[in-house]
């Protein structure tokens, strides 16, 4: 959610380090937009990021440990797969991914 004219901010007060203001102060951004809104904009990427950080680490986790079954699962169409023709383009040949290959891709 991004902060706009008609939304109701509430002042607070935050200590920073000298050096660090200084380069907040030496960024182009807070001289075009101001600090307040630099730090907001600043917060809410942090945030937007950590939150999606802790989805990636969700789905990672409910995954973990299904390579083997998911590849079961469409083993069978790796032989359906079209490529689109092109002149001078020839469909690559799909082979079943053999176990050792599988213990290798796997993260």
């Amino acid at each position: 959610m991004w902060h706009n004219a008609n939304m109701p901010a509430r002042p607070v007060q935050i200590s920073l380090d000298t050096d660090l203001l200084a380069r907040i102060d030496a960024d182009p951004e807070v001289r075009k937009r101001g600090r307040s809104a630099f730090i907001r904009s600043t917060v809410e990427t942090y945030l937007f990021a950590r939150r999606r950080r802790d989805v990636d680490s969700r789905i990672a986790s409910a995954y973990d440990g299904c390579a083997d079954e998911m590849l079961e699962e469409i083993a069978e169409l790796f032989g359906e797969q079209q490529w689109p023709p092109a002149a001078g383009y020839a469909r690559p040949r799909l082979r079943r991914i053999a176990s050792a290959d599988r213990e290798r891709l796997r993260p």
